[in-house]
């Protein structure tokens, strides 16, 4: 259910943009453990030092988790209510976003609840965000779509081409799953100076 309102949400007001996008519990690159929810030591994944914490991608990769603003304190209002919920197991869970320049996930929604897990030294409910990697079989198909096109308009060589490409098929090997697709951005209308103008718009009082 919580995946489906951040869906709906996000339209309007996320990071969506064309493509194709998942978002579910599975955090496929958190820990590296792809599948699998990060285990009860996951805090030490949280890139701390705001907002200038570091992360390391030596020896293999990041993986960390970025706060967007500085965690708020156990005794803070919004936190207090939260840590209720993490006791009795009914916290909402934190949205995660999947960052390939960072190799990292930042808190796109959930900094109070992910303080009140820590404070109550309990693992929050993840939901990851995601581009999804073009299947591999959709350009194979394509591929084999074409030939037989061309085997229909007796172009030289094509039914050649398509035994060969069938022969191909047969012979790879199972693909494991796509990982997530790289994160893209764009240039922002009025360059820098729009950028600052922003920047110093925005308070603490982002999303909690």
């Amino acid at each position: 259910g919580w995946a489906g309102w951040f869906a709906r949400e996000l339209v309007p007001h996320g990071p969506l943009h064309q493509g194709r996008w998942t978002i579910g519990p599975d955090a496929p690159c958190l820990a590296r453990s792809p599948g699998r929810a990060p285990g009860p030591q996951w805090a030490r994944l949280l890139a701390d030092g705001h907002p200038e914490g570091y992360l390391g991608w030596i020896p293999s990769g990041s993986g960390q988790v970025v706060p967007l603003r500085p965690l708020p304190g156990p005794g803070d209002a919004e936190v207090t209510s939260y840590r209720a919920a993490a006791r009795a197991g009914t916290l909402p869970p934190v949205l995660l976003w999947w960052i390939s320049g960072l190799d990292a996930y930042v808190v796109l929604d959930g900094h109070d609840r992910l303080a009140a897990a820590l404070a109550e030294a309990v693992e929050p409910p993840l939901l990851a965000l995601h581009r999804a990697a073009a299947a591999s079989e959709s350009a194979a198909g394509s591929s084999v779509a074409s030939l037989e096109r061309e085997v229909i308009n007796q172009a030289v060589g094509a039914r050649q081409a398509l035994a060969r490409r069938y022969q191909g098929l047969s012979d790879r090997p199972a693909e494991p799953p796509a990982g997530p697709e790289r994160t893209r951005a764009w240039p922002m209308p009025g360059g820098l100076a729009a950028w600052n103008r922003h920047a110093a718009g925005w308070t603490a009082a982002g999303p909690r």
